[in-house]
């Protein structure tokens, strides 16, 4: 098998910003390299800027290549504590560079690499398969490798819901959670492009049922125990 790595964060170790360094680490390009016998390399674009030099040969490598893993998101540089997101699209031209891709890949995989909620409205259209990886830290790469090529299963699901696009959210400034169209997976009223707790795997259907709650749902109280069971087919 041949594999076109291209994106932002194709070769970068994503360690997060409450997180130290490592001498030895793993980037998604080393750890697809322990499993694919060809694998080509080009950046494509930078994270955030408007420099389109380098899209040209991510979307040369894709039509030699018989799978595409372009690896998008955000880094520190777009999301940290001393500042605030101006919009849940990629950024820079990372969303043209999808766009291109899906016309030469003949299977394109998209790796979200992020702590947060991107818009990914677009996904069904360009991606054949999109993986959220977070921040993996020093084994991130190798780990990512392991699930796209099957030696491990998928079993995570979403920590939050990723929005189709931003005007799903309601204004920064009104933070009435249930203020149409509603904040978060409790309140949204709307489909968003993947709900909370969304996840697949590879050879399972999996099947929830029986919740049972100690407390009826609704009446819960802050500070007190609450016993939840159900069951996973």
């Amino acid at each position: 098998m041949s594999v076109a790595v291209v994106g932002p964060n194709g070769d970068v170790a994503a360690f997060g910003n409450y997180a130290g360094t490592n001498d030895v680490f793993s980037t998604p390009l080393s750890g697809i390299k322990q499993h694919a016998a060809t694998v080509w390399y080009a950046k494509g674009c930078n994270m955030s800027d408007l420099d389109g030099s380098g899209i040209e040969a991510a979307v040369s490598i894709a039509t030699q290549a018989d799978v595409t893993v372009a690896v998008m998101g955000l880094d520190q540089s777009q999301e940290h504590e001393t500042g605030t997101r101006t919009q849940l699209a990629l950024p820079g031209l990372q969303l043209e560079l999808l766009e291109q891709l899906r016309t030469a890949a003949h299977k394109l995989v998209v790796v979200i690499v992020s702590g947060s909620a991107v818009e990914l409205g677009w996904a069904k259209q360009y991606a054949d398969a999109v993986l959220w990886a977070g921040y993996g830290g020093e084994e991130a790469g190798s780990a990512l490798a392991a699930v796209l090529f099957g030696t491990a299963q998928p079993s995570g699901r979403l920590p939050f819901s990723t929005y189709a696009s931003v005007h799903q959210l309601p204004p920064f400034g009104h933070m009435q959670m249930d203020e149409p169209p509603g904040r978060t997976y409790r309140y949204l009223t709307q489909a968003p492009a993947f709900p909370f707790g969304y996840g697949l795997a590879y050879d399972a259907a999996f099947e929830y049922s029986n919740l049972t709650s100690s407390t009826p749902i609704g009446e819960f109280r802050r500070c007190s125990a609450v016993n939840l069971s159900v069951s996973i087919q």
